[in-house]
């Protein structure tokens, strides 16, 4: 009677034990798996940002660089199409204010960004002036 209560004491505890080393090592490996996952996900959005930094020096890309000013939230660049040869002396070019985002991969727009789209495409963009004021006041005309 005393042994069967030793064994059962020592299957229960080398019962726990495995139990216990299993949960250690699948916890582990669950662990790795998400710092993989989260290693790919920032060399992706790394990827993304030099893609976006590096746009307008690669071929296709339809504007004057020097015309493109990077933003990078909410939208990638300002481009002020024409701003080079004006600034250069051409009074004749039509200047044209291009809202741009880059895209790489299967990346769509973020809701803010399709937000902002639809708000320039209803053309509720303007231009405005605000002085700033010997008091440190901003006033808007």
């Amino acid at each position: 009677m005393e042994n069967d209560v030793f064994l059962f004491i020592l299957g229960t505890i080398i019962g726990i034990t495995v139990a216990l080393l299993y949960s250690e090592i699948k916890f582990r490996l669950r662990i790795r798996k998400a710092e993989k996952a989260a290693i790919e996900r920032s060399r992706v959005v790394l990827k993304g940002r030099l893609a976006e930094q590096m746009a307008p020096y690669l071929p296709g890309f339809q504007y004057n660089p020097a015309d493109a000013r990077f933003l990078g939230d909410p939208i990638d660049y300002i481009v002020f199409n024409g701003y080079t040869e004006i600034k250069d002396g051409d009074k004749d070019v039509d200047l044209e204010v291009v809202l741009l985002d880059i895209k790489s991969g299967q990346a769509r727009l973020s809701a803010t960004q399709r937000t902002i789209e639809r708000a320039v495409r209803a053309g509720k963009v303007r231009f405005e002036t605000v002085r700033v004021t010997s008091k440190n006041a901003v006033v808007h005309r």
